[in-house]
């Protein structure tokens, strides 16, 4: 007994010292399998599926609850959309029609710590695809305090005339006033209206405007 149990010992140890072969780890989903993955979480409204396959980027941009609210409002539709689309090449564009907007929605994917993710396009309620998606990212942003997505709400030509820091210690500076203003856009979305292929507005309290502006294909806030 004691012998069989030596050979035994001394075979796992030549095994070992062999290198015995090992299961390979499952290889990560291909740019194909994320997409339908993030359309099917979409169409769920499945917020913490959803943010499980945005990029790190993405995530900080949107917080949770704006996901949620997009998801409630827009999810079904978008999903629709992309699960009926060709397969991604890569990190190509995917392209598909916008159901509330005659406009393209787009989707970018990055490779990012090992797997695909998705990172930008109109078709990501984080990116500015239209004016309600810019919107949201601008309340979001006030929401959360984070400056750096507020400034990133604004269009180039800010940027032309303040530069970045500028524009952030002035949000640090009107950031309590910029929450007051966020609650009442919240009440008044209704009001959102588009006004010209690269113009829309929306009127909030008590006389109150917003301005947006399409440049790019992008819809950032003007009045920052």
């Amino acid at each position: 007994m004691n012998r069989s149990l030596q050979a035994c010992g001394t075979l796992l140890l030549c095994l070992g010292a062999a290198g015995c072969p090992c299961p390979a780890p499952a290889a990560a989903p291909g740019p194909e399998a994320v997409l339908r993955q993030y359309a099917s979480a979409v169409g769920r409204k499945d917020t913490a599926e959803v943010r499980r396959w945005m990029s790190s980027r993405s995530r900080e941009r949107m917080g949770e609850d704006a996901l949620a609210r997009f998801l409630v409002r827009r999810g079904p539709a978008v999903a629709e959309r992309l699960l009926g689309q060709d397969r991604p090449r890569q990190t190509e564009l995917v392209l598909v029609s916008d159901p509330t907007q005659d406009q393209p929605l787009t989707l970018r994917l990055i490779w990012e710590d090992g797997a695909w993710r998705i990172d930008a396009g109109s078709g990501a309620p984080w990116s500015g695809g239209t004016p309600r998606d810019a919107l949201e990212e601008f309340l979001a942003a006030i929401e959360s305090g984070d400056c750096a997505a507020l400034v990133a709400c604004a269009p180039p030509s800010a940027l032309q005339r303040h530069t970045q820091q500028t524009l952030s210690e002035g949000c640090l500076r009107r950031m309590a006033g910029l929450r007051s203003m966020a609650g009442e856009l919240r009440q008044a979305m209704e009001h959102l209206v588009q006004t010209s292929d690269d113009s829309a507005t929306i009127s909030y309290g008590s006389g109150g405007t917003v301005r947006l502006v399409r440049i790019g294909g992008r819809w950032f806030i003007d009045d920052l």
